[in-house]
């Protein structure tokens, strides 16, 4: 430890010896004794205030000073109670009772003398230097014999003509201050030192901190220069409550973040445990996103805007509060991820990130980066991961994510989620049940719109959601144009369902969508569904649309006909993987 650098500010001169006898005693000190009382006293420390010193020892109302004008400590040299014992034991024989006029903090051993002597102690503490002369007129008027005085009083008594006597400190309350003074600075530097340990973990360490105190201002930052692109995001993420954890993507990077709120509710640190680079080719299909981004999306959502959430949560919410991983089935046209999504805002996890894979968009690459690289969200914790339409891996594929998910425990780490489309091509009656054995997790069935109970009201509120988007007044559909829609059995679930009411949407004028326009549009949906479609000798296609749509269900098309094995159905069209993989995109 540095040498310790104390000033010591002795309100009179006679102090001065005593220090300096004391002061020896403590070698491995550096003392520099000043004199002045008050005023005078501030005036000689200010004087070499510039040689940093650690700590400040004075006494009395130059002591009261000194903590009010300087930032360092300030050790109080007490009168001890040996000291008081003998100044009183020199009141001569026959005194009734003696006066102690001083600053209060001097005085404050004084009361517990009372019981020892055979007159009366009576103490005038004073706490403001303007006081001292009242208390001394009081002491004048009741005519004490003996009047002990701290230094400013004593110049006051003396002028008054008063029987004053200087309270002189001694050696024991001179040690006692020193020693207290020595340990303010062992603190000092130990907590210095501690600090400086701290900083230099923290520049070490592959975690990154930033804190801000409640006015938005860094308080601590070991934040890059090259990422300080995040720290608007932070300032917008600052918070009392719980720990939480999220991921932002910013400028090509992406960074996992918890926050926490600093003690005293003083402000928010944030600890950025992992920074990478991802190389796009080999996340494809792989992305971060937080609650907020969730909400945000379903907010947006045509199944928010007919109120699914009113069947749906009823579903999701004991799959979100067991533990086991879920495999949402049973719907067509994206209520399942929709239901997925309700899982993770209703579960504990949603104060952390949700890791989406969609195993349709899984490339070569990315499929190794998911199962082989440290990086992959199968190898991190506490978050929920989402496989979607698990339905699009192969078959090989899918066997080696469930083995995956067994060997290394994935379901303890993270709240695991999977979606299967349900479509003609999703998991067959004989995979189903074996993937979900294979893999741990239980199924939530979702059942099919025509049973949901918001379809009466579902195709008003959409075609106001509709109108919402583009600015135009939303249409009145006529009661039994509603009531035709929902004769339907929606075999093509809430996919057709959309189309029709969006295709009603698209083309009425009149501001009334009567039961005509209703068939015109079933008419419509049913055409486009048969040109999809796949006949027994062939597939027919739909020509009269851009190359891209027709070259992707082609490609589905050769897909169906090989079960679904990517690597055959790439070798019959004489194209890569890769190549396959973009063309069903």
């Amino acid at each position: 430890m540095a040498q310790a650098r104390i000033l010591v500010v002795a309100p009179y001169p006679e102090m001065v010896p005593e220090l300096k006898a004391v002061a020896e005693e403590f070698p491995d000190t550096d003392f520099s004794i000043e004199t002045g009382d008050i005023e005078s006293g501030l005036e000689s420390a200010l004087s070499v205030f510039h040689l940093n010193f650690d700590v400040v020892v004075s006494r009395g109302g130059t002591a009261q000073l000194l903590e009010d004008e300087l930032s360092l400590p300030v050790i109080e040299i007490e009168l001890t109670i040996p000291e008081l014992l003998r100044m009183l034991r020199e009141v001569p024989e026959g005194v009734d009772a003696v006066a102690l006029v001083g600053f209060r903090n001097v005085l404050r051993n004084a009361r517990e003398l009372d019981p020892f002597f055979p007159f009366d102690i009576d103490i005038y503490g004073v706490d403001f230097e303007d006081e001292m002369p009242g208390a001394l007129a009081d002491i004048a008027r009741n005519d004490y014999e003996v009047v002990l005085c701290d230094v400013r009083s004593y110049t006051i008594a003396c002028d008054m003509g008063l029987p004053a006597h200087l309270l002189v400190s001694g050696k024991s309350g001179i040690r006692d201050a020193f020693e207290r003074a020595v340990a303010v600075c062992e603190q000092q530097a130990s907590l210095a030192a501690g600090n400086q340990l701290l900083r230099d973990i923290l520049q070490a360490s592959d975690v990154t901190f930033v804190a801000f105190g409640n006015d938005r201002r860094i308080v601590f930052s070991n934040l890059a220069a090259h990422d300080r692109a995040i720290l608007p995001d932070l300032q917008a993420r600052m918070t009392s409550a719980p720990p939480k954890r999220f991921m932002i993507q910013r400028e090509g990077l992406l960074y996992t973040i918890t926050t926490n709120p600093l003690s005293g509710g003083d402000g928010t640190v944030f600890a950025i445990t992992s920074v990478i680079t991802p190389n796009e080719s080999r996340i494809t299909g792989i992305q971060y996103k937080n609650a907020d981004d969730i909400r945000t999306e379903m907010q947006a959502d045509p199944l928010h805007a007919i109120q699914a959430e009113l069947v749906l949560e009823a579903l999701a919410q004991p799959a979100a509060a067991q533990p086991k991983p879920v495999l949402v089935t049973g719907a067509k046209g994206g209520a399942e991820l929709f239901c997925a999504k309700l899982i993770y805002l209703l579960s504990e996890q949603a104060s952390r990130p949700l890791a989406i894979v969609d195993c349709s968009l899984l490339t070569e690459r990315s499929w190794d980066f998911l199962m082989n690289s440290h990086r992959s969200p199968l190898y991190g914790s506490n978050a929920t991961l989402l496989f979607r339409k698990i339905d699009a891996l192969d078959a090989h594929w899918r066997t080696q994510l469930a083995a995956t998910i067994n060997q290394t425990q994935l379901a303890k780490r993270y709240r695991v989620i999977f979606t299967d489309s349900a479509s003609a091509d999703g998991l067959s009656a004989q995979e189903l049940p074996a993937f979900v054995e294979a893999a741990g997790c239980s199924t939530l069935m979702v059942p099919p719109v025509r049973t949901w109970s918001v379809l009466p009201f579902a195709a008003p509120r959409y075609l106001t959601f509709l109108a919402g988007s583009t600015g135009r007044e939303a249409p009145v559909i006529a009661p039994q144009a509603n009531d035709l829609l929902l004769e339907q059995g929606w075999e093509g679930d809430v996919t057709e369902f959309f189309w029709v009411v969006k295709w009603l949407f698209a083309a009425n004028t009149s501001g009334i969508i009567t039961t005509n326009d209703v068939a015109d549009g079933l008419s419509n949906m049913r055409r486009y569904s048969e040109k999809a479609t796949p006949s027994e000798g062939g597939t027919q296609l739909d020509l009269d649309r851009p190359l891209v749509e027709i070259n992707r269900d082609i490609a589905r098309a050769v897909l169906a006909q090989h079960d679904g094995n990517k690597s055959r159905a790439a070798k019959s069209l004489g194209i890569s993987r890769t190549t396959l993989y973009g063309l069903l995109q």
